[in-house]
């Protein structure tokens, strides 16, 4: 696991990415595989589901770390 202020997703075939700023706020856990955006995390503690949906829609919107040239695409998988 990397966080968003040393990011390398060719460390590895598959990356998580704690904190990385995207869509007006910090995903959770931003995945890649093959250095390919593929999925978004958003955590939140057991019963705390409101207004998840509406933040992690928010990260599918641009594609995370494009302004670094992390990423390429919008994530595939939004997870909650």
């Amino acid at each position: 696991m990397q966080g968003a202020d040393n990011i390398d997703v060719s460390a590895s075939l598959g990356v998580a990415v704690t904190e990385l700023p995207m869509g007006g706020g910090l995903a959770d856990y931003t995945l890649f595989l093959d250095r390919k955006t593929v999925g978004v995390v958003e955590a939140k503690a057991h019963g705390a589901l409101s207004g998840a949906e509406q933040q992690t829609m928010r990260y599918a919107v641009p594609a995370p770390g494009a302004e670094r040239g992390v990423a390429d695409s919008p994530p595939r998988f939004l997870f909650e």
